[in-house]
């Protein structure tokens, strides 16, 4: 027996985007007062992207950037394997 709490339909709605922009507000806070406070991003996929939006643009950072990308990339890889596999 299986039951379906919520059906896409029913999720991708105008109702829940206040929850979506909640969500992204919370961590873009969390990313704000962690760099303020201890001069870096502490959270995970959403720090590294804020890093390599600030170090791409210099010349003398872009391979920083291009490592955060790359744990981004990977990131993402792994989470469309593991959701392959189950």
């Amino acid at each position: 027996m299986t039951v379906t709490l919520h059906t896409p339909s029913t999720i991708f709605t105008f109702w829940h985007a206040p929850s979506w922009m909640m969500l992204a507000f919370a961590g873009g806070t969390v990313n704000a007062f962690a760099f303020q406070a201890c001069a870096q991003f502490i959270t995970h996929l959403t720090g590294t992207v804020s890093q390599v939006g600030l170090n791409a643009p210099d010349p003398g950072t872009q391979a920083l950037a291009l490592h955060f990308a790359t744990l981004v990339l990977c990131y993402i890889g792994g989470a469309a394997a593991s959701t392959i596999l189950l």
